[in-house]
């Protein structure tokens, strides 16, 4: 680590800038960086819902430059929180529920505190607010790209809101920096020497070497049969129990690997089917996180098999945890992309940094997904074994009903065909807390629909990914507004968008209430999951904004009801 000085007091230079506080390197060089975050006036919010435009332009306006992340670092200190080492609850802003129930955070409602309001927040250097509060835009990335966030929001978890930016360096964490977000400010630097490009990569080599030389050679036997036709190796590259997963392999790399052995890597939904065991279980052991049962929510990478009883029923092991893993899925959304020419994959699992909610078989949150041209050191791969293609259920039998002319059949009723007040061209009521959902439905002669009942509205007997189908499209459904203020469009705006049997909206559009306090399928910003049919958000039952609608379900008795009453009025 390079040897550095501290100069603790407040000083007065640069004049004009607002109280910074001055560190010295062991070279000679020095810096000055705000006490605050922006616009660095103690008891003021800071500002936020900045990209990486807006925090260069917010400092430069103010003569004064980013951080690069070796300067933030060095400000934030040498124990794990401002602090000290060990997690203090409410000392800093942060580990807050978030209201909204999701963390897209692109809606412009923010919660940050004002700057200094948590006088234990504070580093040995005087600086306040480094973890929480706001993430702090830096010049740099780990990988020596433009502008990474550093140090967490009020929403973070204390886990990652920490001084190392631990966290920024997981592959799922930022994959474009042009959108503000809510939780996003800047914290200022000054020198009198401009940052040279060795300046920004300096914390990036380590984090991108492969692990290599130090494996034994793959073993392409050590496979398991999870489906007709489909083997998976039982643990992660090389698949040798007892070594270290290899890690700092790019998607192209990772898939030359798998095609020299005769296979490949594994796609999203031969991967899922391996780490659910076939069910929809979150986790390879059921749908309740254990502690300590895989590697997440850790700090080291641990050798291949040494959890036991992180295990699928297959005995396929670190499914979860340990290192991402690479899939085939391509997901290349050009709204995330930071090159044009890279494409964008998806991964699973999570890694031993990851918490519960990442480290799952189906993620419901986030963007599982990074450039295939990312390599890091808590990102792996396997390889499977395809002989034919993946074998798809067969669709279920529909029951044979009858629904109301605005509704459609699924197995166990009806559902809406559009969001509540279920008419085309009819912009659908958002704004809903939980219990007026509920009532809403209710003097429909409805209910509101049943997380299973929603879910089968939306996957459909196969499990669609989206309402639509399997592959992700930017333009289907009213869930990638350009505006990220963006809001609600009138029911059947976006024709195509659509389930196979006619029920329009439910990826994207409005977030919906399920009758278990839940919300479903996305909004019309890049909201958790990508309006996946399983995204899921919980706020507070409530909450009421212009990203929550809802849609309603009939059961067979009362969709009879409901046809009778309409027969009766003819």
């Amino acid at each position: 680590m390079t040897a550095w000085i501290l100069i603790l007091a407040c000083v007065s230079e640069p004049t004009g800038f607002g109280p910074m506080v001055k560190i010295e390197k062991d070279n000679g060089q020095y810096f000055f960086v705000d006490v605050y975050e922006f616009p660095n006036k103690h008891g003021v919010k800071p500002v936020a819902e900045m990209n990486l435009k807006d925090a260069k332009a917010s400092c430069q306006s103010h003569g004064k430059r980013l951080c690069t992340m070796e300067e933030w670092k060095l400000a934030c200190g040498t124990t794990r929180f401002t602090y000290g080492n060990i997690y203090e609850e409410d000392r800093c802003p942060t580990n807050q529920p978030n209201s909204q129930g999701h963390t897209s955070l692109m809606h412009g409602r923010t919660s940050q505190v004002e700057s200094g309001s948590h006088p234990g927040c504070r580093s040995s250097t005087g600086i306040f607010d480094m973890n929480g509060n706001l993430e702090e835009w830096v010049l740099d990335d780990w990988r020596g790209l433009e502008g990474n966030l550093a140090g967490g929001a009020w929403y973070t978890h204390w886990k990652y809101a920490d001084c190392s930016v631990r966290y920024s360096r997981e592959p799922d964490y930022r994959l474009d920096d042009t959108r503000p977000t809510d939780s996003a400010g800047v914290r200022c630097c000054w020198s009198e020497w401009t940052p040279t490009k060795e300046d920004t990569q300096s914390d990036s080599v380590k984090h991108t070497v492969s692990n290599q030389q130090q494996l034994p050679p793959y073993d392409s036997s050590n496979e398991v049969q999870v489906a007709d036709g489909f083997w998976m190796d039982r643990y992660e590259y090389p698949n040798v129990k007892g070594t270290v997963p290899r890690v700092g392999v790019d998607w192209f790399e990772a898939d030359k690997l798998c095609k020299e052995n005769g296979k490949s890597l594994c796609s999203v939904q031969e991967w899922e089917l391996a780490c659910t065991n076939g069910t929809q279980f979150l986790y390879p052991y059921g749908n309740d996180h254990e502690v300590r049962r895989c590697n997440d929510e850790g700090s080291l990478l641990i050798p291949a098999g040494d959890k036991e009883t992180c295990t699928s029923d297959y005995g396929i092991a670190d499914l979860t945890g340990n290192v991402w893993e690479w899939t085939s899925s391509d997901l290349t959304v050009a709204e995330l992309q930071v090159d044009p020419s890279v494409p964008i994959k998806e991964i699973r699992g999570g890694s031993f940094v990851s918490d519960s909610r990442k480290a799952q078989c189906i993620p419901t949150v986030g963007y599982p997904l990074t450039p295939a041209d990312t390599a890091m050191d808590s990102l792996g791969f396997r390889c499977c074994r395809v002989i034919d293609a993946l074998h798809t259920p067969s669709p279920a039998q529909i029951s044979e009903h009858d629904c109301p002319n605005d509704m459609r059949p699924h197995a166990t009723g009806c559902i809406d065909q559009y969001e509540y007040p279920n008419q085309k061209g009819v912009t659908p009521m958002h704004s809903i807390a939980l219990s007026k959902a509920i009532n809403l439905c209710l003097s429909e002669g409805k209910h509101l629909c049943t997380e299973a009942e929603w879910s089968a509205g939306c996957t459909g007997p196969n499990n669609r990914r989206w309402s639509y189908g399997n592959a992700y499209d930017a333009k289907r459904c009213h869930h990638a507004s350009q505006q990220y203020e963006g809001g609600a469009l009138p029911a059947g705006h976006f024709p195509e968008c659509t389930t196979p049997d006619g029920v329009s909206d439910m990826t994207g559009n409005l977030w919906e209430w399920n009758a278990s306090g839940i919300l479903r399928g996305g909004n019309w910003n890049f909201s958790e999951g990508m309006g996946q049919c399983r995204s899921i958000a919980k706020p507070a039952p409530h909450i009421q904004n212009d990203e929550i609608g809802l849609r309603c379900c009939a059961t067979i008795k009362e969709a009879k009801a409901l046809l009778n009453h309409s027969e009766k009025r003819l």
